[in-house]
């Protein structure tokens, strides 16, 4: 059985393979639109948990719950951290063919080696393995994991005429 998005999973052809291969994947990535905090960049936050991590800025997440009728106390609202994940793991049974699937399954894979198919389920193992590896790696802050995936240049999409209190410039 092929494992589930294994390093070809995108790639239909055997030319698709080798420009993927052997040109683009080593390429650094510039990030042209990103929703990452500018202040969390800088100070090169570390997570306190999943939630935190893949959650709390993520409103392509937020989309996705709203659309399988997640009420918004467990997306935006007053749930804790862990009811707002549970909530997302309850939803991704529901959406293969998703980006939001994908990208939350190559996350757990490539940054926390965890090859578990994201389920309400499996969340409790997922959430306790993510959350002691950003308690215990060093390397899982913001900085850290834009240096692991090769990240040489940030785009924020926030409005460049307005400055969190946090900017240091």
């Amino acid at each position: 059985m092929t494992e589930y998005l294994h390093k070809d999973v995108f790639l239909d052809t055997a030319t698709a393979r080798t420009l993927y291969h052997e040109t683009a994947a080593e390429l650094p990535i510039i990030d042209f639109h990103t929703h990452l905090p500018e202040g969390e960049i800088l100070d090169d936050h570390r997570f306190s948990d999943l939630w935190e991590l893949w959650l709390k800025h993520d409103h392509y997440k937020w989309r996705l719950m709203r659309a399988c009728g997640i009420d918004e106390a467990r997306i935006t609202g007053e749930a804790s951290p862990w009811e707002k994940f549970e909530a997302f793991a309850s939803i991704m049974p529901l959406a293969p063919g998703n980006p939001v699937h994908h990208w939350a399954h190559f996350e757990l894979k490539r940054v926390f080696n965890i090859h578990l198919t994201l389920s309400k389920d499996t969340a409790e193992e997922i959430w306790n393995t993510a959350n002691q590896q950003l308690l215990n790696d060093s390397t899982l802050s913001v900085r850290g994991l834009l240096e692991k995936f090769n990240v040489v240049r940030v785009c924020t999409t926030d409005d460049p005429t307005l400055r969190s209190p946090s900017t240091k410039i």
